[in-house]
């Protein structure tokens, strides 16, 4: 039990060092729970922070600061060299909205459409022409895709 606390702790740390290095100022009691999503043993271990409900405002900051986030070099922040190299900051969602998600990082990964993302629960694509678009159903994913 111990040896889970105190894993616990540098981690709630650490996400509170990489928060400040992006602006958003958060404290030990802003963060409800933190633990590793794992894996396979060989690949990296996402870290999952959950916020308190007074912190929701930072969660947003936090959100909207993803991409300088996800361009910090990790090696440069010491205790993270076990968390790969870069951030990764996503947006939990449920039900038809992950299954949209899903679907459309697939097509991404097809190379039928150039990029995809969450924001403010609503999942967009950019196509091929550099267009972005508002998906909310699978057959406007569908229709998006053969736009491109």
């Amino acid at each position: 039990k111990q040896w889970y606390q105190r894993r616990v702790r540098v981690l709630r740390q650490l996400v509170i060092r990489v928060a400040h290095r992006v602006g958003v100022f958060l404290e030990m009691d802003d963060i409800r729970d933190v633990f590793y999503l794992f894996r396979r043993p060989s690949r990296t271990s996402p870290v999952i922070v959950i916020f308190m409900e007074h912190a929701l405002g930072a969660r947003r900051q936090i959100l909207a600061r993803k991409n300088r986030l996800q361009q910090l070099p990790m090696r440069t922040l010491e205790g993270f060299g076990r968390y790969g190299n870069t951030i990764c900051v996503d947006e939990q969602l449920i039900g038809k909205r992950n299954d949209l998600k899903q679907s459309a990082r697939r097509v991404v990964r097809q190379g039928r459409l150039l990029d995809t993302w969450v924001l403010n629960g609503n999942v967009y694509v950019r196509d091929n022409q550099q267009r972005k678009h508002l998906i909310e159903s699978e057959e406007a994913l569908e229709h998006v895709v053969g736009l491109s």
